[in-house]
C-alpha cells in the first residue's frame, strides 16, 4: 500500500510508514472520532441558542480552560510514545524541503505568536491621542465566547483522543518483549485478534532469543517465564479465532516443554491428537508424560493407556517359570523377550511367557541367565501404552533334573529318586548296554516319585500297586528329563548304572533244586523217572529278569529210551534268594514270561 502522508510504499501488514511515521490504518478511525466530535460540538451550540434570555443575551455562561491543560497532556503523550518528533515543527524523517504536516504543533513557535500579536495590539494603542473623555466599550457578544471555548473544547478533545489512540496503537516505537506483550495484550482485550496474534508472535520471537542467548540461570528462568506467558496468550488467540490447527498443537507443544505442571495444556494437546492425528502421534506424547507427575497423569487418565502387568516381579530366581500378563477387558498386549522395543517388534500375548535361559554358578557370564521382558499395552483406539520392564535373573544349581545315585557299579538293589518341583514332571527312558537311549519327552515312562503321586496319577481304585524306581540290573543307560506346568522341558540328565547282584545260587545249583522239586512232588523217583519210566532231567534254558529278580529259566524234560523227547515242563529258580522255592506253572507268552502269582509282564533279557 502507499502512504498517504509522503507517498512511501509500505506493506499491507505494517501499522505505520518507515520512512514518516504515518499510522496506516488509522484514517477510519480518526474520521469516526471527528466526527462524533463534530456531532458534540453542533449539540453544544444547539445548547446555547435554547439559553438565548428575552433581550437577546446569552445566559451568564463561563467557561474557565488553563493554558496549560492541553501542553501537559500533549507532553504526557509524547513521553509514553518517546518519540519527540510527534510534537517538533518537523519530523526526523522528513528531509528539509518537506513541509511540516498540518496536525504538528511547535509550542515555541506558538508561543511567540501569541507575544508577536500582543505587540501588534499594543502598539496602536500607543500612538493614539490621549482622550479626556472615555470610550464606551463596545459590549462583549457571550454568544460568540461560548462557540470559541466550545471550539477550543474540541480541538482540545481531539488531540487528547488522538494522543491517547496513537499511544494504544501506534507500533514503529517498539522494541522489548514488555512491549510486544503489552500491546499484544490490549489488542487481545479489544478483540482485534489479528494484529494481537502478530504482536504476540513478535514478543515469542524476543523471548526465545533472550531464552537461548541466557548467560545465567536466572536470566535463563526469567526467560522461561516469558516464553510460558506469552504462549499461553497464544494459545488463548488461537482458540478465539479457531484456529485449531497443527500450528496451535506446536504452541501447546512447547508450552507443556516449559511447563509439566500445565495439566490443562496437556489435556488440549491430547484431545487435539486425539482426534486430529494417528494413534502413534498420541502415544509417543503420552509416554513423555513422567510417572512421578500425578496431577497430569490424573488429567490425562482418559488417554493414558494402562501398562500391562506381571504375576512375576523383576529379580532372582533358582528355577524355571512362565510369567502371566494381564491388562483391562478389550485390550491387547504386545510383548518380547530380548529386549527390543514391543510396539516394533513385538508378538500378541496370548499364553503365559516361559523364561527358561539360566546360568550355573560356574558360568561367571551374568548375562546368559538374564532374560528382559518388555510389554505394552493397546486399546481398542490404537493408542499404546508406556514400555513396562521386566528382568529376570535364573541361577540353577544344574540345568537339569537331579538324579540319585550317580552312575556307576552298584551290588546291592538301588532305589533312583528324582527331584521334581511342584507341578512339574519327570520322564524317563532306559536303553540296555551301551545303546543310548531317545531324549525322553512326555510320552516317555513317567517317574512316580511317591504314593501320593502315584494316586493322582492312576487314581485309588486302581489295582495296581506303588512300587519304587529300582535300578535295573545289568548294564543300563538311563535318561530323565523334567516338565513343568507351563510345558517348559529342562537339560536332559544322563546316567549309566551298571548293577551287579551277586548270584547266592549257582546254574548247577538251580537244577538240582528243581530235580529235587520234581522228586518231592512224586513227578520222579529217585532214578529219576516218571510213571512212564521215562527219564526226566533238570536241563537251564536261559536266565531271565522278572521285577529286576534274576532267574534261572530250568525245564525238566521227559525223554524215552531212545532219547526221543517226549515233554518238556518250565520252572523258575530265583538266583539271589536261596530260600525261595522253586517256581512252577509260569508261562511264556509273546516273548515274555509271566510270573503264576503277579501275572506281571517283563521283558526277558
Amino acid at each position: 500500500m502507499i502512504c498517504s502522508k509522503c507517498g512511501a510504499e509500505c506493506k499491507d501488514t505494517q501499522k505505520f510508514c518507515m520512512k514518516c511515521g504515518n499510522l496506516l490504518h488509522a484514517e477510519q478511525e480518526m474520521d469516526d472520532m471527528q466526527e462524533e466530535l463534530a456531532n458534540s460540538v453542533g449539540e453544544l451550540m444547539d445548547g446555547f441558542d435554547d439559553d438565548v434570555d428575552d433581550d437577546g443575551e446569552l445566559e451568564d455562561f463561563r467557561i474557565e480552560l488553563e493554558d496549560f491543560m492541553f501542553e501537559e497532556e500533549a507532553k504526557r503523550v509524547q513521553k509514553e510514545l518517546q518519540v519527540d518528533q510527534i510534537y517538533s515543527g518537523r519530523s526526523r524523517s522528513r528531509t528539509e524541503e518537506e513541509e511540516p504536516e498540518e496536525w504538528e504543533y511547535d509550542e515555541d513557535k506558538l508561543f511567540d505568536d501569541m507575544q508577536m500579536e500582543n505587540m501588534i495590539e499594543e502598539e496602536p494603542e500607543q500612538k493614539k491621542p490621549v482622550s479626556d473623555t472615555p470610550k464606551k466599550k463596545k459590549p462583549k457578544n457571550k454568544k460568540k465566547i461560548a462557540i470559541t471555548c466550545g471550539i477550543v473544547v474540541a480541538v482540545l478533545a481531539l488531540a487528547i483522543g488522538g494522543g491517547v489512540y496513537l499511544l494504544n496503537n501506534i507500533h514503529f516505537n517498539l522494541t522489548s518483549f514488555d512491549d510486544y506483550y503489552r500491546m499484544a495484550s490490549k489488542e487481545y482485550k479489544r478483540e482485534d485478534y489479528k494484529i494481537a496474534q502478530s504482536d504476540a508472535l513478535a514478543a515469542l520471537k524476543k523471548a526465545q532469543s533472550a531464552y537461548d542467548k541466557a548467560a545465567s540461570d536466572s536470566k535463563k528462568n526469567e526467560a522461561k517465564e516469558d516464553l510460558i506467558q506469552v504462549r499461553k496468550l497464544l494459545n488463548d488467540i488461537y482458540e478465539k479465532t479457531e484456529q485449531i490447527n497443527d500450528t496451535y498443537a506446536e504452541n501447546l507443544s512447547e508450552l507443556v516443554k516449559l511447563d509439566t505442571s500445565l495439566a490443562d495444556y496437556f489435556v488440549k494437546l491430547a484431545k487435539y491428537y486425539s482426534e486430529n492425528k494417528p494413534p502413534k502421534v498420541l502415544t509417543d506424547f503420552l509416554r513423555t508424560v513422567e510417572d512421578d507427575n500425578e496431577k497430569v497423569e490424573e488429567a490425562l487418565k482418559d488417554y493414558i493407556v494402562p501398562v500391562p502387568t506381571a504375576d512375576r516381579e523383576s529379580g532372582n530366581y533358582t528355577e524355571q517359570f512362565a510369567v502371566t500378563l494381564t491388562c483391562q477387558e478389550g485390550q491387547e498386549i504386545w510383548y518380547t523377550v530380548d529386549g527390543q522395543d514391543p510396539s516394533t517388534y513385538g508378538v500378541r500375548y496370548t499364553e503365559p511367557i516361559k523364561i527358561t535361559a539360566f546360568r550355573t554358578p560356574e558360568d561367571t557370564n551374568e548375562e546368559n541367565g538374564v532374560t528382559v521382558l518388555k510389554a505394552i499395552t493397546i486399546n481398542a483406539d490404537k493408542v499404546e501404552s508406556k514400555v513396562v520392564e521386566f528382568k529376570y535373573e535364573i541361577v540353577l544349581a544344574s540345568g537339569e533334573p537331579v538324579v540319585t545315585p550317580d552312575s556307576g557299579v552298584y551290588t546291592e538293589y538301588t532305589e533312583i529318586k528324582v527331584s521334581v518341583p511342584e507341578g512339574s514332571k519327570c520322564y524317563y527312558t532306559i536303553g540296555e548296554g551301551d545303546t543310548k537311549p531317545q531324549d525322553p519327552d512326555a510320552t516317555s515312562n513317567l517317574y512316580i516319585a511317591d504314593e501320593k503321586q502315584f494316586l493322582e496319577v492312576y487314581g485309588a481304585n486302581t489295582e495296581e500297586k506303588f512300587e519304587p524306581l529300582q535300578m535295573p540290573r545289568g548294564t543300563h543307560i538311563m535318561k530323565f528329563v523334567i516338565i513343568d506346568e507351563y510345558g517348559i522341558v529342562s537339560d536332559v540328565a544322563v546316567r549309566s548304572y551298571n548293577l551287579e547282584i551277586p548270584r547266592n545260587v549257582t546254574l548247577n545249583e538251580a537244577e538240582e533244586k528243581v530235580s529235587e522239586f520234581l522228586v518231592k512232588e512224586n513227578l520222579v523217583n529217585a532214578e529219576g523217572r516218571n510213571s512212564a519210566n521215562h527219564l526226566v532231567s533238570a536241563e537251564w534254558e536261559e536266565t531271565i529278569l522278572i521285577d529286576n529278580d534274576e532267574y534261572y529259566v530250568i525245564y525238566a524234560v521227559e525223554r524215552d529210551d531212545n532219547q526221543t523227547e517226549i515233554s518238556r515242563t518250565m520252572y523258575l529258580v530265583d538266583s539271589y534268594d536261596e530260600n525261595k522255592e522253586v517256581i512252577k506253572d509260569a508261562k511264556y507268552e509273546n516273548g515274555q514270561y509271566i510270573l503264576p502269582e503277579e501275572e506281571e509282564e517283563t521283558t526277558t533279557s
